[in-house]
């Protein structure tokens, strides 16, 4: 057998096969036998007639088309052994360069390549905000708004203090292709028009409730807003907003006090207002340490994918295409559409809408490529029982299994092999999340450094001690 290999631009090989026309031979008389098994020749028993006869009869191309055949599914294994090829996937005969001595031509698509950075020298300070006594007395404020006594009011506007109920409706004038204008239609809301509780989480916005002030029980008023980079919706940044509303009623609102009592009506898990505080801030620093950490992990990674160049074939793109294309109908299905419909919307083909995401596909497989070899460099992994319970929470939190019981099988087989394959990217993920912010913010270096100092004490320790006992004067 000869080999000629030559790498290809889309990083898969072509590989070129001369083999011996022995072995084609052997295969033409083997492909006879079988053909003989299944042909009913005149004078002959089913599989009696001989090797000349048979050819006579169904003629050369098609033994020979058999017999390559055949020859092609044996040999293959083999040139991937001897030609020290790691294949992505089945490799595809591209052709037939000779019959006589056999010669064949296959594209073989190779694994994927990553020339990963050092990422062990990545560094990025980690400054986790703890929560402050305002930001919690601020939803302890919210949860009083939430628990107020109110009493309507009439023939008067309103006035600060007020618990106000408007009705909301509100456009965006500026949107981007299609970005949805309609933020929200004929919305009932509350609003506590108080200046303590003015603040950049307030909703419509920061300042809104002074657009109430004064007005009655019927009024309507027309208003707009441009979000800027402090207000909580990086969607709406810099975006111009028209906001209709109209009063609905006005209440005054009573507050109850912070008590003890206040405290255990809120949950029976709290017996004292200081045990509310303390629980309010936990779940702040819960939730932003998860905001933090995800930032802070974009950021590291950002940083390693840039300087990591990766190689991989056509394949793996065609295979990433389909489950985009596949998570995409899925999640149309929840809003009552259809995919062909939704391109009917956007005016597209398929190829044109998979054109407009392609590079956002290309950065996922090359985010993920870099993780997978940090993954195995860390030797990172995932046990079985962790896998089992992750898959079973995402089944249940995307409502798939009545989902997957409606499609056919081998559709429902792919989504399933997909869930897998995405509850252990989300395992090593969050594992590999850890150990970035461990090596980025330097803790692992600090905790080296203690560990080499604690290591030297010791040896000098050890050492003064030697010396100690060597100059100490004998007892007489």
């Amino acid at each position: 057998m000869k080999i000629e290999t030559q790498l290809q631009a889309d990083h898969q090989m072509t590989v070129v096969v001369e083999l011996d026309q022995e072995l084609l031979e052997k295969h033409k008389h083997r492909a006879v036998r079988a053909i003989s098994k299944q042909a009913k020749i005149p004078g002959f028993r089913p599989g009696k007639a001989p090797y000349s006869v048979l050819l006579r009869h169904f003629g050369e191309e098609v033994i020979l088309e058999e017999a390559l055949e055949s020859l092609v599914n044996e040999v293959y294994p083999q040139v991937i052994d001897e030609a020290q090829i790691k294949p992505f996937g089945p490799g595809s005969l591209n052709e037939i360069l000779s019959k006589e001595p056999p010669k064949f031509s296959f594209s073989i698509p190779l694994m994927p390549e990553v020339e990963l950075f050092d990422y062990l020298a990545v560094r990025k300070e980690y400054e986790l905000q703890k929560p402050t006594d305002e930001e919690i007395e601020q939803v302890l404020k919210n949860i009083q708004v939430q628990q107020a006594v109110t009493e309507p009011v009439e023939q008067r506007p309103v006035e600060p203090g007020d618990m106000v109920q408007i009705k909301l409706t509100e456009t965006i004038l500026n949107p981007e292709e299609n970005q949805d204008s309609n933020l929200a239609e004929d919305m009932t809301q509350s609003v506590y028009v108080n200046k303590e509780y003015d603040h950049k989480d307030t909703l419509p916005y920061q300042g809104f409730m002074d657009q109430l002030i004064g007005m009655n029980v019927g009024d309507e008023k027309t208003v707009t807003h441009t979000f800027n980079e402090v207000e909580p919706d990086d969607a709406l940044f810099e975006k111009e907003v028209e906001l209709k509303f109209s009063i609905v009623a006005i209440s005054t609102a009573v507050l109850p006090e912070l008590t003890d009592e206040f405290a255990q009506s809120v949950s029976t898990e709290y017996a004292t207002v200081d045990d509310l505080r303390k629980s309010i801030g936990e779940q702040i620093e819960t939730y932003r340490k998860q905001n933090y950490d995800n930032e802070y992990l974009t950021a590291l990674m950002d940083e390693i994918v840039s300087q990591s160049p990766v190689k991989y074939p056509p394949q793996l793109f065609d295979q990433e295409v389909e489950a985009y294309l596949e998570q995409t109908e899925h999640e149309l299905s929840h809003q009552g559409m259809e995919f062909d419909a939704y391109l009917k919307v956007l005016g597209k083909t398929k190829e044109e809408f998979v054109e407009d995401h392609k590079e956002e596909i290309e950065t996922k497989i090359h985010r993920v490529l870099v993780l997978e070899e940090i993954s195995r460099r860390e030797n990172l992994q995932v046990n079985q029982q962790e896998l089992q319970q992750s898959v079973a929470e995402m089944t249940m939190r995307y409502g798939l299994y009545q989902y997957m019981k409606q499609l056919p099988k081998q559709q429902a087989d792919r989504i399933a092999q997909r869930i897998t394959m995405d509850a252990a990217n989300q395992i090593l993920n969050d594992k590999l999340m850890k150990r970035l912010i461990y090596i980025g913010s330097g803790q692992m270096e600090l905790e080296a450094e203690l560990r080499s100092l604690d290591s030297s004490t010791e040896e000098d320790s050890l050492e003064a001690t030697e010396s100690e006992t060597e100059t100490a004067e004998p007892v007489e």
